[in-house]
This record gives C-alpha cells, structure tokens and sequence, in this order.
C-alpha cells in the first residue's frame, strides 16, 4: 500500500487540496560563493489548485494519529508487555514518548515482515520516514567527521555529546522492555547487546524522527479531551518550515483531529510550509537537522558563569549552589542567552532591566541580563536574600536598581561576556583554519550537511562579532565611571 492511499482508503483523510512529494531548494554554500547546489529538503506539501486565506487544506482524523494511548491499544501481545515495561509514572511526557518509540520500532519492522498485527497499518507511514542514512541532525554525525569537527566553537557539539550519552544510559535501560517487539519472539540475550532485536543505531533513529516531527496538541489547546499530548501526524509532519509559512494547523478538541489552513491566499503547485516556532539555528539543527540563513530568532547561548567576585577554594560550590537555587527560585533557566542587535527603536525601553536592554541594543534579553547579574555578584552582599525560599524577580530588581555598587557589579558583567564571546571566536575560529580545505572536497550528504553547519556559524560569527565590539565598548565606558574608578582605588589600596 502506498502512503496516499494509507492516507485515503484506510483513514478516509481528504487530499484534493494537497499533493505530497520531494520538496528541493537551490542554495549557497557561502555567501561569497555564488554556486548553488540543490538542497534536498525530504518529502514537502504542495498546493493541488489555488488555496484561499483561511481555507480548510487536510483534516487528519484520530485514527490517523500516533499517540502513546493510541499504540497502547494496539493488538500486539509483545507490544503490550513492552508497554507495562516502559511505564514510567513520574514523568507522563517521558512516558509519552517511550511508547510512541516504541511503536516506531515495531511498525518499522513488521515493514519486512508479514505479521498480521494492528502495527502493520503503519508501515506505509514508516517506508516515507527518513532513514538512518538520510537524517541531518548533530547526533548522525560521525566521530572524527569534518561537520562535527565544524561544530566546534558553536556548543551544539557539546549539547550533541551529551545527548548521545543520555541516549546510551536510556537504551541500556530500556532495551530489555523493546525486546519484547521482537516479532519473531526472541529474547533479548542480555550481556549481548549485538543480539538485540532493537539495535542502539535503530533506537537512534527513532529517536530522531520522534523529535523532528512530534506535535504537542496541548502546547496549543488546553483541554480534558486530550488523552494525549504528543503525537506523530502522518502527512502534517512532512510540511516544511518558514518563517513566513503558507498555512497553519489546528487541533479540535472535541475529537482530537488536527487539521491545517492555508494563511493567505497561494497558487497552485506552491510548496506548502508550517512554522516550527521563534527557534535559533543552533534548535533547528540540533532537532531538525536543518538552518536558516539570516534567521531573525538565531542566538549565541552560553552556561550562566557562576563566579564570585572574592570567593576562593571550597567557597566556590557553596557559591555557586545558592545562585543556582536563586535562579531556580526566579523562574530563569541558567542560560545566557546573546540574539542579533537591534536598533534602540525596536528595544523595550521600561524598568531597570528594560534601560540595560537599550544599553546592549537588545543583544541581552531581560533574563539572560538578570541571569549575568546574579552569576557575577558579590554574595556577601546579597546572601540573605537569595538564600531566601520566597524569593521574587520584583525583590531582586529592587535589590539590583538600588545596589550602591550597581555600576560595579555591571562592569563584571560585560568584562565576563567579553572574556566568554572572545573564546567562543577563537573556538570557531580555530576549526574554520583546520578544515577550510576539506570543505571545499565534500559532496553529498556531507556537503549537504556542511551548508547548514557553514549557515550556523556564519549567524554565530555576527553575533559574536556584533557581542564583542558592544562589550568592549561597554567595559571602556563603565571602567571610566567616577563611582567605578573610586571603588577600585579603595580596592587597590
């Protein structure tokens, strides 16, 4: 059967409006280099006619939809055991997604089978999925490849290291309860991982394809009918990303289908494009395996530099768990999070955070700012406070505004952004002058992959680059501050 008719005869889906086929897009490997290659952008949706703004393109009914309650109650008697065995109670969207994997793996193989099973439906959808070979994201890079040595100096190579060690601990733990997919009924022979009807690099690619495509219906309906969050929508999960996108989709809660609408007006054959959200290059990787060149939402991210101003020796962990927990307790991820400038007309002017945002040109958000305060700051001055177990983001900007050492306490600020946006630089820096010959000698995947790497770095260099002129700046202006000046003389003396 193939996937159109999956699609139409068996789940009674519409296609009029919509056509599904391999989506290409002509782009530069550099900016300076004006030869374009062919980008293969998968399986894309395409206009079948003239769409009208608002007009109702697919409905994808629940039965087409992959859910963790909908392959619970599939007629498997092996699946039925690995879900009882992967049941984890304390995290329901972990749950969630152990059980979509699951019916990943067993629909993907009954594909070279001919077990009659509710899973066999499925293998239509899972022949059109991407394979191992042809997945782009960081975790399918090779050890030793040229685009993962590229990644150096991004992050995102340390994000995909430590990915693929959760994963290993994950598999180690879970692939006695996938042995029971096995639908020749082996046993998993466990102290050999070889013999394993799942294999580390099949649960890879689950893993990858759940995380590319998974929609959560609740981040955009809250509601009692919803069984559910996470689902694989066959068809849905082909549309392409835009930040200008053709159409939008809608989930109804009264019987959990989701269906898309067109945005605008748009003429046949036109590739159809959802939006995967604001996300910066370095996400759209990381999950998607692909970038965005000019991305207005790319972004430099950085660890929260817990430092202490006089701390020394055994003082550090104590220091850096309270302002941790200070963190916690203040709602922000432990993030410095550095965007592209904008002009000072476009950055919000109002509160104290608010005047530092025009100050840095909105390279710093309100978060990533109190973030960098709290990591640099003198806790003998504030310890009571973030000790304190009711600690509010109003107190803490009230303690900043009317902190006597306020210019002080700014001047560590842009000095540890200067010193982390220099090493970033010199990171991609250093791996650009390793590899630049081998760029130019890759074709294929690895060329294609390549591009997208190139389009990473390029987005983080300007921002680098932009981060560190205003840091400079910043650290010669407030260094000069009569309140700054007179501080460290006292402390000279």
């Amino acid at each position: 059967m193939e996937f159109t008719d999956f699609l139409a005869t068996t789940h009674r889906v519409n296609l009029e409006h919509v056509q599904f086929h391999p989506s290409h897009e002509s782009m530069d490997l550099q900016e300076s280099d004006k030869t374009s290659t062919n980008i293969d952008k998968g399986m894309g949706l395409f206009a079948n006619g003239s769409l009208r703004a608002h007009q109702l393109i697919v409905r994808i009914p629940p039965s087409c939809l992959m859910s963790a309650a909908s392959v619970a109650q599939w007629n498997n008697p092996g699946l039925v055991k690995c879900v009882e065995a992967l049941r984890c109670e304390d995290n329901m969207k972990t749950h969630e997604r152990r059980v979509i994997l699951a019916g990943l793996l067993l629909a993907s193989a009954l594909s070279e089978s001919h077990e009659l099973s509710d899973a066999v439906q499925w293998v239509p959808y899972m022949r059109v999925l991407p394979s191992l070979d042809s997945i782009n994201t960081p975790v399918m890079y090779k050890e030793g490849s040229l685009e993962l040595r590229l990644l150096s100096g991004t992050g995102v190579d340390a994000s995909r290291a430590a990915k693929l060690n959760k994963l290993q601990r994950e598999y180690n733990e879970l692939k006695h309860a996938f042995s029971f997919l096995d639908p020749q009924g082996k046993e998993l022979a466990e102290k050999n991982a070889d013999l394993s009807f799942v294999s580390f690099d099949r649960f890879l690619w689950a893993d990858a394809v759940f995380w590319s495509r998974v929609i959560s219906f609740k981040s955009a309906h809250e509601s009692n009918h919803l069984n559910s969050d996470l689902h694989m929508v066959p068809l849905i999960d082909f549309a392409n990303h835009s930040e200008t996108p053709e159409m939008h989709w809608r989930v109804d809660p009264s019987d959990t289908s989701i269906s898309l609408f067109a945005t605008r007006d748009v003429q046949s054959a036109t590739e159809l494009h959802i939006s995967y959200g604001e996300k910066p290059n370095s996400e759209l990787l990381f999950i998607h395996g692909f970038t965005v060149r000019d991305n207005v939402h790319d972004c430099v991210v950085f660890q929260a530099p817990v430092v202490e101003a006089f701390g020394e020796g055994d003082e550090d962990a104590f220091v850096a768990q309270v302002k941790m927990h200070a963190m916690q307790l203040l709602g922000v991820a432990p993030l410095v999070r550095l965007k592209r400038g904008v002009d000072q007309e476009g950055v919000a002017k109002d509160g104290f955070l608010g005047r530092l945002m025009l100050e840095t040109c909105g390279i710093l958000d309100e978060d990533s700012l109190l973030v960098m305060m709290v990591s640099v700051l003198d806790l003998s001055d504030f310890a009571s406070l973030l000790e304190s177990e009711e600690l509010q983001r109003e107190d803490v900007l009230e303690m900043f505004s009317g902190y006597s050492l306020l210019d002080v306490l700014l001047l560590r600020v842009w000095t540890v952004l200067l010193d982390l946006v220099e090493s970033r630089l010199h990171e991609l820096s250093e791996s650009e002058a390793h590899e630049e010959v081998g760029i130019q000698q890759e074709g294929g995947m690895t060329r294609q992959r390549l591009q997208f790497v190139e389009i990473l770095r390029d987005g983080h260099y300007k921002i680098l680059t932009d981060a560190y002129k205003l840091m400079g700046n910043l650290q010669a202006e407030y260094s000069q501050r009569e309140d700054v000046v007179q501080y460290l003389t006292e402390m000279g003396q």
